[in-house]
């Protein structure tokens, strides 16, 4: 995808690439899914394809939907392990999880939700837009 003279793509992996010198990187929906492809993951192209019953992802960034969060990961100790409820909007997600990174949750369909490595948190859904309730993924991002 091109914003005027800029690919998109290469934005994201360049930035990337610039943050792995031991800092943190934190990547939202797409920028997961990127990440995830430039660590020699692969991508679901299209969820209705890949999963059978699938949740209702594409869209739904106002609406809910269970995801499991693996206990001892570092999104478990940001927002808690266990069955939590995110929002969704994506119609792509991990297959398989690229070298490094690990799926730290998933819907019950099936469907990769988050992924992580050293430094690295990869999340398909929204925190910007779930309230104070995942504010922590941001200060994780920052050190805090």
């Amino acid at each position: 995808m091109r914003i005027g003279q800029v690919d998109v793509n290469e934005l994201e992996t360049g930035d990337y690439q610039r943050q792995t010198n031991n800092r943190r990187v934190e990547r939202v929906c797409r920028g997961c899914q990127a990440i995830n492809v430039y660590c020699g993951g692969t991508l679901h192209q299209h969820l209705p394809d890949a999963y059978e019953p699938v949740l209702w992802h594409a869209r739904n960034i106002h609406g809910r939907h269970s995801v499991h969060i693996n206990e001892g990961t570092t999104i478990a100790r940001l927002v808690g392990a266990g069955d939590i409820r995110i929002n969704s909007s994506h119609h792509q997600a991990i297959d398989r999880p690229g070298e490094g990174l690990a799926v730290s949750a998933a819907a019950p369909d099936g469907v990769i939700e988050a992924a992580e490595g050293k430094n690295i948190l990869l999340v398909q859904w929204h925190p910007e837009w779930m309230g104070d309730e995942h504010n922590a993924i941001f200060s994780w991002l920052a050190g805090a």
